[in-house]
């Protein structure tokens, strides 16, 4: 049997997703980590070397917490380190610049967070550098690994209420930031395809949660966006013979099946199935499971799951929408 590789691996940017948020319910295991950093810390495979970041109080925290270095600059850190892989949690608008660096760095993997870039033509040098490179990239999208999304994917696919016939999304906190995770999750459910289109953009003062309609593969989304500051990030798809939803942040799957009306034969409404319906998994396990398919693909050559080229299609529509806020014109594109 062949020695397991351990890559060794640096986070850029300390904060809370890169080092500083607890694990789930105070466990120390894998599956509770909540953090790059932790989730490096305790994967089999991998070998926490170094941290990034420019404030001293957090390098110093992250010192304490994980008795690694911690750098500065990132081009100290990886001069001196040379890690395998490194998670990019900098500021959104550091993220393109921090990606450059570490594949002129030489890293063989990078697990980069959300935005992955500021528009498309940034998602196509990233790719382009990538690909030149040799290095593979996982951007976190995390939904894509967890079971309740699997699950509504699954069912998408196999027809299990009929055909697909539509899908409301609603989300706050911004579009850059829950939004998108639900605007990838719609590629997600439809495998990811280059049939899509702004319909049209609605229009509710100047706002970082705007509401819009757009289709995929001719089915229509509805995406609303609220001005509210808890978390929202629901999406309900509404098929021939029932509805499936995902709520309250991802904490409750609901399923719903057609049934005949007993006041009223020959009229149908949606009853729940409460064999089907409750609450998700937690979000344990999520960091592990996206590290494990990053090791693998660039094991095999192979994209993951969450890719650059998943992500840019993301990032194509939510240019869309802001184009249209900007000119109050509808602006209809396809994917295509």
């Amino acid at each position: 049997m062949e020695p397991t590789v351990i890559y060794k691996a640096s986070v850029v940017g300390l904060g809370g997703i890169g080092a500083a948020y607890p694990p789930l319910g105070g466990r120390q295991s894998l599956e509770a980590a909540l953090n790059h950093s932790d989730a490096y810390a305790r994967h089999p495979r991998v070998q926490l070397m170094a941290g990034c970041d420019p404030d001293g109080g957090r390098r110093n925290a992250f010192t304490r917490k994980f008795g690694a270095q911690a750098h500065g600059e990132l081009a100290a850190m990886l001069e001196r380190e040379k890690p395998d892989l490194v998670s990019i949690c900098s500021p959104d608008e550091l993220h393109f610049q921090h990606v450059l660096e570490c594949l002129e760095g030489g890293v063989r993997m990078i697990f980069l967070e959300k935005p992955p870039a500021g528009n498309v033509a940034e998602m196509e040098t990233l790719e382009k550098a990538a690909k030149s490179k040799g290095a593979t990239v996982l951007v976190n999208y995390q939904r894509r690994y967890a079971n309740a999304y699997r699950r509504l994917k699954e069912a998408c696919q196999r027809g299990t209420h009929g055909a697909i016939r539509h899908i409301h999304v609603t989300y706050s906190r911004g579009l850059g930031r829950n939004g998108s995770h639900l605007l990838d999750q719609c590629f997600f459910l439809m495998d990811d395809p280059d049939d899509y289109r702004l319909v049209s953009v609605f229009r509710h003062r100047e706002s970082n949660n705007p509401s819009f309609a757009w289709e995929i593969k001719g089915v229509p989304v509805l995406v609303a966006g609220i001005d509210v500051d808890y978390h929202c990030c629901d999406i309900v798809v509404t098929f021939e013979a029932g509805r499936m939803a995902i709520v309250h942040s991802g904490s409750a799957f609901i399923t719903e099946r057609k049934i005949e009306n007993p006041l009223f034969p020959g009229f149908y409404i949606l009853e729940s199935d409460s064999a089907q319906s409750g609450p998700t998994e937690d979000n344990s396990g999520l960091f592990a499971r996206a590290i494990d398919d990053l090791l693998a693909a660039c094991e095999t050559g192979r994209a993951p799951e969450s890719s650059l080229g998943t992500a840019k299609r993301e990032r194509i529509l939510s240019g869309w929408v802001t184009d249209d806020r900007q000119t109050n014109a509808c602006h209809p594109g396809d994917g295509r």
